[in-house]
C-alpha cells in the first residue's frame, strides 16, 4: 500500500525556520541562508549526490568517476609550484618561532609573496597565478603540512578576504583591487563577526547610512575576531542598510557587502588578540567610525549581503579540508617514524595490535579528508554549483579528523609527544579553532540536515499533489510505487552505486546503496511524524546529520578507491583496504544513528538529557551531591537549593526525617537552635545571654563551621546580613570564613547587627573581585575609603545600594563612577551628602544607568534632577520621595526625556500638580507603576487621564493630611 505523506508537509515547510537556524558561523559570526538561491524552495531537480540522498535516491553525476580535471599544462605547473612551496616553507619558515613570537617574520611573508602565494586564484592578467580550485587545494595542503598559522594568514587573505571581489566584483572593482592583493602589496580581511552576533548574523549592528547626495555610505560599528584585522588594508565588510522592498514598498534592514579601504578614514583596530593557537596569525577587533565608503564600493547588490557571504564561505570551505589533510599527513609521518623505531618489551611499537589500530584509523581519516577536499574542488572546477552540503561535510570531517589524528599521534609518542620539541602540542592547539570558525560544526550539522530536509519536503509535497490526480501524473506515481514496493520486499532500487564502483568493491557499494535508501526512508518518517516541529528536534537532527555525513563519505572513498584500482595505481590495494574498513564501520554507524531517531527508550533519553541540562544550568553546574557525603549533607542540599536564605534562615524547619536525624546526629538540632536567632527576638535573646553568666559569650565560628556539617554546607549561600543574624558570631570570626566569600557576586550587608564594624567589612570584601551587587543600606559604620577600595577592585558592579549611609562624605561616588562603567542601579535614599558635584560626576562617567533613587536627598534641587534625567533618557525606574524641590516643570522634563520609565515614585512631592501628571500620561507610555501618596495638589482627574492612556498601577493611599489640606485645582490645567 502506497503511504501518502501527511498533510502537514507542504512546500518548503521548514523553509522559514530552517533559514533562521541553519546559520553559518565565520570567526564567531554566521548568517542565515534566506538569500541563497542555489537551493530552490519549490520541488526541483539537483545533481548533488548529498542532496538526493535525502530522498533515498542515488545520483552519481557528482560522485563517479572521481574528479580528474587537470590538463597536461595544469599538471606541469602544479608539479613546479608544489615542491617549490614545500621547500620554501620547510627551509625558510619556522613554525615554533612564529608561535613563540606570535607573528610571522617579514622575510617569510616576502618569500610567500614572491612565490605568488597571495594571489593563487587571481587571473594571470591581474598579477595572479590563475590556479583552479584543485591546484589551489594542492598548494594549501602543502602549507597546512607545515604551519597552520601561516595557512590562516593566507586563507583569511584570499580564501575569504578578497574572494568576494573574485565572485561578485564588477570589472572596475577587480581591476582596482586585485592586482595589489595578488602581489601581497595589499592584505585583505573578511569582516562579519560582531560582539553582539555569534551564530545569528541577522543581529549585526554595524550600519551603513546612505548620504543625502546618494554618492556614499557612512559606516559605523565594530567587528570582532577578524583574521588579518590588524594588518589588512582592504576589508570585505557586511553592514545593515535600509532597503525598500520592491513588492510591498516597505523599508527594512538588510545586510549589504562593501569593499572598505583602511585609507577611507575612521578605521582603527585593537592590539592582536591572545589566542590558544594559530598565534602567529593576526586576529584583532576592527572599529569603523563614520567611515565614508563610496557607493561604487558596494559588493554585489544592495541587500544581497547574505548571499555574498554564504557563497564566499561555500567557495572557500574546501581549502580548509585540503590544509588539514596536509596537517594529518605530517602527524602520521611523525607517529609512524616513532612506531618504527621505538622498542618496548623487546618489540617495536608497530608490532602491537593497539598501535596498529591507531595507525590504521589515522590513515583512514586522512584518506577520507583528502578525498573529500579534492572531490569538492573537482566538482567546482567542473562547473557544478550545488555543492554546499558537500562542502559543509568536508569541513566537519576535516576539522574533527585532524584533531583525532594529531591527538592519537601524541598518544603514540607518549611523553615525547607531550613535549614542545616534537611540535605536536602546537599543532593540537592550532587545530582547536577549526571546529569553531568557517562554520561551527554544530551549526554546520544542522545546516546539512535541514538543507536536505527542505529538498526532500518539497518533493514529498509534489508527490502528495500527484496522488490527488494520479492519471495526470502516472509516471511519477508508478515510479514511486515501484521504489516503495522494492523497499518492502527488501530489494534495493539503487543499482547505480553497484555498477559505478569497481567490482572488487561491489559488496561495499551495496552497503552504500542500502544506506542511501534507509536514509531517505528515515527522513520521510521524521517529516511525517514531526512536520514543522522537526526544527526543534535537535537530538534527532544531530543523529540524522551523522548518518548523512557517513553516507556521503562512503560514496566518496568508494569513488576514489575505484579510480585508483582501475588506473592500477601502486597504492590501489592499500586504498581498497581503507575503503572497505571505512564503509563497513560507517554502515553500522548509519544503522545505529537512524535507529536512534525513533524508539521509546531513545526518545525518553533525549527528554531526560534535556532535563539534566536544565538542572545543570539552574544549579550553575553543581546539581548533584558528592557521593561521599552523608544523609545530613543531602538533606541540607535539598533544603537550601533554590532558596533565598534571607527570609528562611530564621524559620528553618526540619523535614520529615527529623526523628532519624535526632537519633543519628543529636548535635545538629542543638547547634541549629544555638545558631539561629529569630529576627524579632534579637533583643530578648541578648538579655537572656546577659543573664546566663556561666555560658561562654561567643561560640567560635570555626568550631561550629567545621563540626556542624549543615552549617558548612549552607555557609556559601548566606549573605553577610544572614551571617550576622547567627546569634553567637562576632566580627572577630570573619577572617576565618572570608575564603568562602571571595568569589561571591552579591554582597548583602542589609540590617547587620550593631557590632558589625568597618574592620569586618574589610575582611569580608578584601579578596572579592567579582561583586556585581553591593548592598550596604543604613551602614552607619561605613567610610568612603573602604567603599573606594571595593569599587576599584570590583569594576563589574551593576547594582549599588548606599541608602542611609550617613557617615559618608561623597568622595566614594567619584571612584564608583570612574571604575564601574556598567553600573545600572544606584540607591542613594537619605544620603544628605549627595549634592550637585556628585550628580555631575555620575553624568560625566556613567552611561548605562537605568534605576536611580534620590529620595530624601535634601542637598539636591530640581535643577540637578532635571540635568540628570536629560543625561539618562533610558531610565526605567526613578524614585524621588520627599523631594520638596520637585515641581511641575521638573516632572514635565522627566516625562519628556525619560519615555521608557516603568516605575516613578514622587510620594510627598508637595509641589507636583495635575499639570505634571498629565505630562506623564502624555509622554511616559510604558509606565507601569506610579506612586503619588501625599501629593495633595494632584487630583483624581489627572490620574483618570493617566489610567485611560496607560496600563498603570497607581499607589495613592488616603493620607490623614488630606482631611486638613484642601485639594486645589491647578489653574494652569485646562479642564
Amino acid at each position: 500500500m502506497l503511504r501518502i505523506p501527511s498533510q502537514r508537509i507542504y512546500n518548503g515547510f521548514v523553509c522559514k525556520q530552517y533559514k533562521a537556524v541553519s546559520t553559518i558561523y565565520r570567526h564567531g559570526a554566521a548568517f542565515s541562508t534566506n538569500s541563497v538561491d542555489l537551493m530552490p524552495s519549490k520541488a526541483g531537480e539537483s545533481k548533488s549526490f548529498a542532496v538526493n540522498m535525502f530522498r533515498g535516491i542515488v545520483n552519481t553525476e557528482q560522485a563517479f568517476p572521481y574528479p580528474d580535471v587537470l590538463n597536461a599544462e595544469q599538471r606541469e605547473n602544479l608539479e613546479m609550484l608544489a615542491p617549490a612551496t614545500e621547500k620554501f616553507l620547510r627551509e625558510q619558515n619556522d613554525p615554533a618561532r612564529n608561535d613563540a613570537e606570535e607573528s610571522i617574520n617579514d622575510e617569510t611573508l616576502q618569500g610567500l609573496k614572491d612565490l605568488g602565494g597571495f594571489g593563487l586564484q587571481v587571473p594571470t592578467e591581474l598579477n595572479g597565478l590563475g590556479l583552479n580550485n584543485t591546484q589551489y587545494a594542492r598548494l594549501v595542503q602543502a602549507v597546512g603540512e607545515t604551519d597552520l598559522g601561516v595557512g590562516i594568514t593566507l586563507g583569511a587573505h584570499q580564501s575569504i578576504g578578497f574572494k568576494g571581489i573574485l565572485l561578485y566584483g564588477n570589472p572596475e572593482q577587480k581591476q582596482k583591487y586585485l592586482p595589489g592583493l595578488a602581489t601581497g602589496e595589499l592584505v585583505a580581511a573578511f569582516a562579519l563577526t560582531e560582539p553582539s552576533s555569534g551564530s545569528d548574523a541577522g543581529s549585526i549592528r554595524t550600519r551603513a547610512v546612505l548620504s543625502p547626495d546618494g554618492k556614499s555610505y557612512l559606516l559605523s560599528g565594530n567587528k570582532l575576531w577578524i583574521s588579518n584585522g590588524g594588518t589588512a588594508e582592504i576589508f570585505t565588510l557586511f553592514a545593515q542598510t535600509e532597503v525598500v522592498d520592491k513588492k510591498s514598498g516597505a523599508k527594512k534592514d538588510k545586510v549589504t557587502a562593501f569593499i572598505v579601504e583602511r585609507s577611507f578614514g575612521g578605521v582603527t583596530n585593537s592590539p592582536p588578540e591572545k589566542k590558544m593557537g594559530i598565534k602567529c596569525s593576526n586576529t584583532a577587533e576592527v572599529y569603523f567610525d563614520n567611515t565614508k565608503v563610496p557607493i561604487e564600493n558596494v559588493l554585489g547588490e544592495v541587500g544581497d549581503g547574505f548571499k555574498v557571504a554564504m557563497n564566499i564561505l561555500n567557495n572557500g570551505r574546501f581549502g580548509m579540508s585540503a590544509a588539514l589533510a596536509g596537517t594529518m599527513k605530517a602527524a602520521i609521518a611523525k607517529a609512524t617514524d616513532f612506531a618504527n623505531n621505538r622498542v618496548q618489551f623487546g618489540r617495536k611499537l608497530n608490532t602491537f595490535g593497539g598501535i596498529q589500530e591507531k595507525l590504521a584509523r589515522m590513515a583512514i581519516q586522512h584518506y577520507l579528508t583528502e578525498s573529500l577536499a579534492y572531490m569538492v574542488a573537482g566538482n567546482m572546477d567542473r562547473g557544478f554549483l550545488d555543492f554546499q552540503i558537500e562542502a559543509a561535510i568536508s569541513k566537519i570531517v576535516a576539522s574533527e579528523s585532524a584533531w583525532y589524528v594529531v591527538d592519537e599521534a601524541i598518544q603514540i609518542l607518549g611523553g615525547m609527544g607531550f613535549m614542545k620539541e616534537t611540535g605536536l602540542e602546537r599543532v593540537l592547539r592550532d587545530l582547536r579553532i577549526f571546529r569553531i570558525f568557517e562554520g561551527t560544526n554544530d551549526i554546520l550539522r544542522l545546516f546539512v540536515v535541514l538543507t536536505g530536509i527542505q529538498h526532500a519536503g518539497s518533493h514529498l509535497k509534489e508527490l502528495q499533489k500527484a496522488l490527488r490526480n494520479p492519471t495526470a501524473n502516472i509516471g511519477l506515481v508508478f515510479s514511486e510505487a515501484s521504489k516503495r514496493l522494492m523497499q518492502t520486499v527488501g530489494t534495493t532500487s539503487n543499482t547505480l552505486l553497484n555498477t559505478s564502483v569497481h567490482p572488487s568493491l561491489s559488496l561495499h557499494g551495496t552497503l552504500a546503496s542500502k544506506s542511501v535508501e534507509a536514509y531517505g526512508k528515515a527522513i520521510e518518517e521524521v517529516l511525517v511524524k514531526h512536520g514543522k516541529g522537526i526544527i526543534e528536534e535537535q537530538f534527532i537532527l544531530n543523529r540524522l546529520a551523522e548518518a548523512a555525513i557517513d553516507t556521503y563519505c562512503m560514496t566518496v572513498v568508494l569513488s576514489r578507491a575505484s579510480q585508483s584500482i582501475e588506473r592500477n595505481y601502486s597504492s590501489a590495494p592499500h586504498e581498497a583496504l581503507m575503503a572497505k574498513v571505512f564503509c563497513s564501520e560507517a554502515y553500522e554507524r548509519i544503522k545505529l544513528n537512524l535507529g536512534r531517531t525513533k524508539g521509546t527508550i531513545n526518545l525518553q533519553n533525549y527528554k531526560d538529557m534535556s532535563e539534566i541540562a536544565k538542572s545543570l544550568c539552574a544549579e550553575n553546574g553543581k546539581p548533584h551531591v558528592l557521593v561521599i557525603c552523608n544523609s545530613v549533607r543531602e538533606w541540607s542540599n535539598r533544603i537550601c537549593r533554590g532558596r533565598d536564605w534571607g527570609p528562611h534562615l530564621s524559620k528553618l524547619k526540619l523535614p520529615d526525617e527529623q526523628s532519624r536525624l535526632e537519633a543519628e546526629y543529636p548535635f545538629i538540632l542543638k547547634d541549629i537552635n544555638k545558631m539561629l536567632c529569630p529576627r524579632d527576638d534579637v533583643e530578648e535573646s541578648a538579655e537572656k545571654d546577659q543573664e546566663t553568666a556561666d555560658e561562654p559569650r561567643l561560640i567560635s565560628l570555626c568550631d561550629l563551621a567545621w563540626e556542624d556539617i549543615l552549617f558548612v554546607h549552607v555557609l556559601p549561600t548566606l549573605s553577610w546580613a544572614d551571617l550576622f543574624r547567627l546569634r553567637r558570631v562576632s566580627t572577630s570570626c570573619m577572617k576565618l570564613v572570608e575564603s568562602y566569600f571571595n568569589q561571591m557576586k552579591c554582597m548583602n550587608f542589609s540590617n547587620v547587627r550593631s557590632q558589625f564594624t568597618e574592620l569586618a567589612f574589610h575582611a569580608a570584601t578584601a579578596k572579592c573581585q567579582n561583586i556585581r551587587h553591593l548592598l550596604v543600606p543604613e551602614a552607619k559604620w561605613i567610610r568612603d575609603a573602604e567603599l573606594t577600595r571595593v569599587f576599584r577592585s570590583n569594576k563589574s558592579l551593576i547594582y549599588v545600594d548606599l541608602s542611609g549611609c550617613s557617615s559618608l562624605n561623597g568622595s566614594c561616588l567619584l571612584s564608583l563612577a570612574v571604575n564601574c562603567k556598567h553600573l545600572r542601579t544606584i540607591f542613594l535614599q537619605d544620603c544628605t551628602w549627595v549634592w550637585r558635584g556628585a550628580v555631575e560626576t555620575l553624568i560625566a562617567h556613567l552611561k548605562k544607568l537605568q534605576e536611580v533613587d534620590f529620595s530624601s536627598c535634601a542637598s539636591l534641587c530640581s535643577t540637578q534632577i532635571t540635568q540628570f534625567t536629560q543625561a539618562f533618557p533610558r531610565l526605567t525606574r526613578l524614585q524621588l520621595r520627599h523631594m520638596l524641590s520637585i515641581d511641575d516643570s521638573t516632572i514635565v522634563t522627566i516625562a519628556r526625556h525619560c519615555r521608557y520609565l516603568k516605575q516613578l515614585d514622587i510620594r510627598a512631592c508637595m509641589a507636583v500638580t495635575d499639570h505634571g501628571i498629565r505630562a506623564i500620561a502624555e509622554y511616559c507610555t510604558q509606565l507601569e507603576s506610579l506612586k503619588v501618596a501625599n501629593c495633595h495638589l494632584v487630583t483624581e482627574y489627572s490620574l483618570s487621564i493617566l489610567r485611560s492612556r496607560n496600563t498603570v498601577t497607581i499607589d495613592r493611599p488616603v493620607s490623614p493630611y488630606m482631611f486638613h489640606i484642601p485639594i486645589v485645582q491647578n489653574p494652569r490645567v485646562q479642564v
